[in-house]
């Protein structure tokens, strides 16, 4: 059997007989040499939203002409969908090879299915030499996986609810404070949590990593416009942190959308206003326009017996 089949079958145990801690993680990426040391990294956060905005992020900047990294959580169809270099899935014949590489390590079979997957993805990143890596969190946030690379641009917390509450807490404020454990010295965050006590929590951390905190609705805002159910597109306004937009576009479907867009597009003003990368507007209204996300309200349509069927897939877990 193949390594990646192997795995596969670990990926149905996903949130079982977890280990919190980031020593077997670390140990690992120690011996590799520290390959999430290699390139910057947009870390987002939150119950849920996170892979929605970690995907307009990922659409606008290789929009912009860079080499993206994306790592998600969970997967549809196939485990390499999780790790993808401006959109093209790792190869079978790497993902073998550099899990095979992980597994040689001394502590390589130590390592839980969500590390080994995190480890896999750190390494091909390096590899492939990208120029951001775009990375949602698995769970939580504090004791994740991916809360081991230091060299941050930016943290987002999308909204915040109840879920997972077996391991996160059974309130809003202990679930925040995982999700705030992403949060790095000095690190710019943008937050939608939805709720003041949650708010409340992210500014403490924020305060105390001398991390400047921004909020949708209170430092920029978005207007849903209208949606145009044929073309499965909606159009919004955009009144950011430093510029406007009148009318945007996005084809992923539903108002909570606009609100997954505006963080992403928050994240990209700091790009461009704090560290001076080039993103032009042209890049960011072609990534919103283009960017796809299957399984998120995605509405699809066959002609079934000569009948026109719609179908909506969503993979919604939880009440939010």
């Amino acid at each position: 059997m193949k390594i990646i089949d192997q795995i596969n079958l670990l990926a149905k145990k996903e949130y079982t007989n977890l280990k919190l801690g980031l020593e077997r993680i670390e140990a690992a990426l120690d011996e590799l040499n520290h390959p999430e040391k290699k390139y910057p990294v947009i870390h987002v956060t939150g119950t849920n939203g996170k892979g929605s905005t970690s995907a307009i992020i990922n659409s606008i900047l290789i929009a912009a002409r860079f080499k993206v990294g994306l790592y998600t959580s969970p997967h549809f169809l196939d485990i390499r969908e999780r790790i993808r270099v401006n959109n093209n899935f790792i190869s079978e014949e790497t993902f073998e090879r550099i899990a095979k590489k992980i597994l040689s390590l001394p502590n390589g079979n130590d390592l839980t299915y969500f590390e080994l997957m995190t480890v896999i993805a750190f390494q091909y990143f390096a590899e492939e030499k990208i120029d951001f890596l775009v990375s949602e969190v698995g769970l939580g946030g504090r004791f994740d996986a991916t809360n081991v690379p230091q060299n941050k641009l930016v943290s987002i917390i999308t909204s915040i609810d109840l879920d997972h509450t077996e391991i996160l807490g059974d309130d809003l404020a202990k679930i925040a404070y995982e999700k705030g454990g992403i949060i790095k010295k000095n690190v710019p965050v943008i937050a939608n949590t939805g709720r003041i006590e949650t708010d409340l929590v992210i500014k403490k951390i924020a305060d105390e990593k001398h991390a400047k905190c921004v909020f949708l609705n209170e430092n920029f805002s978005a207007e849903y416009l209208k949606t145009d159910w044929l073309k499965r597109i909606q159009f919004f306004s955009y009144d950011g942190i430093f510029k406007k937009y009148n009318k945007l576009s996005l084809k992923l479907l539903g108002k909570h959308q606009v609100n997954n867009a505006s963080l992403a597009l928050a994240a990209i003003e700091i790009l461009i206003n704090q560290y001076d990368y080039s993103i032009s507007d042209e890049a960011i209204i072609s990534g919103l326009s283009n960017v796809v996300w299957s399984g998120r309200f995605e509405v699809l349509s066959w002609n079934i017996n000569n009948v026109e069927r719609t179908v909506i897939l969503d993979g919604a877990h939880n009440t939010a």
